[in-house]
């Protein structure tokens, strides 16, 4: 059994109280796998400590509400004090797990805060550069050596994301396998050297790719 490490939304309740919450089938989802999730509340103070101190081996950056556009783009604002504490604790585990080596996985949001903390941008609405995107599924296709490797040329996902990454704005060390239907957003990436991986859809939520989901977890927790 694996400890990791899962990140979770900053949420506000409707006396102005800021809360953490996650998913339930976030938890649904990793019990069939040897995972014990080690949730971490976004207010910790030492957020390296409480990694440690929990043993965890791995690292899950979950899905939620946009990044603050000032990580990419120094014109942009910071946003809400209270809700920009999640992207400051990501970006600490980021950086610690790169100069470890630990294993991570980025979900949607996860997905786009990893790609920016290692230099990488973002497209704040992806309606302006694609329509292959809709609300409920889309297809992503695999670069030719990675459908090689997995003896399938594509697969079919949820979509649950308003902002994207397209190749020029992809980090210099990661690299694509996977991208949307028309090609112009990155959908799934790994680091070239680092155990990284990062996926675009969300797999615990109802999905169209079980088989490789599956795939991508038993590699992550490899």
């Amino acid at each position: 059994m694996k400890n990791i490490l899962i990140t979770q939304r900053i949420g506000k309740n409707k006396y102005g109280e800021y809360y953490d919450y996650l998913e339930s089938s976030y938890i649904k989802y990793l019990n069939q796998y040897e995972i014990n999730p080690i949730i971490l509340p976004n207010n910790t103070k030492d957020i390296i400590g409480f990694y440690k101190k929990n043993r965890c081996s791995h690292i899950i950056l979950t899905g939620g509400d946009d990044i603050c556009p000032s990580l990419y783009n120094k014109k942009a604002a910071k946003l809400n004090n209270n809700l920009y504490q999640r992207d400051l604790n990501e970006q600490i585990l980021v950086k610690y797990s790169v100069e470890k080596k630990i294993p991570v996985l980025g979900i949607c949001r996860g997905f786009q805060i990893i790609n920016v903390c290692l230099g990488g941008k973002l497209t704040k609405d992806i309606c302006e550069i694609t329509n292959s995107i809709n609300k409920k599924k889309h297809k992503v296709n695999f670069t030719k050596d990675f459908a090689k490797k997995m003896k399938r040329e594509s697969i079919i996902v949820n979509s649950y994301h308003n902002q994207g990454i397209t190749k020029p704005q992809l980090a210099t060390n990661l690299v694509p396998v996977g991208f949307s239907d028309d090609g112009e957003l990155v959908e799934i990436y790994n680091h070239v050297k680092l155990p990284i991986i990062g996926i675009q859809w969300h797999p615990e939520r109802k999905n169209f790719c079980k088989d490789f989901d599956e795939y991508i977890f038993k590699l992550f927790l490899k």
